[in-house]
């Protein structure tokens, strides 16, 4: 998942139990000292605080609306913003 804003985020859901979208855990994408990795957001629902805003190593992404993760890899639909 991504967000059309100028610090948007990646996300990814993880289902409590596969293939069932009902419940599990938001995850941010973070970046600390150059190594990338998954973090639960605290407050998935963002109220009163937008998710983007809830994990300080969040890594931000300026238009990174529409990408994706295919395997390992993150990948940008052609034609993208």
């Amino acid at each position: 998942m991504t967000e059309d804003e100028p610090d948007g985020c990646f996300y990814r859901f993880v289902p409590t139990t596969w293939g069932d979208l009902s419940s599990g855990t938001l995850r941010v994408l973070t970046e600390s000292g150059g190594v990338l990795s998954w973090v639960n957001v605290p407050d998935p629902d963002g109220s009163p605080t937008a998710t983007r805003k809830q994990v300080s190593t969040a890594k931000k992404f300026n238009g990174g609306e529409g990408c994706y993760q295919d395997s390992s890899v993150v990948l940008r639909p052609s034609g993208g913003g």
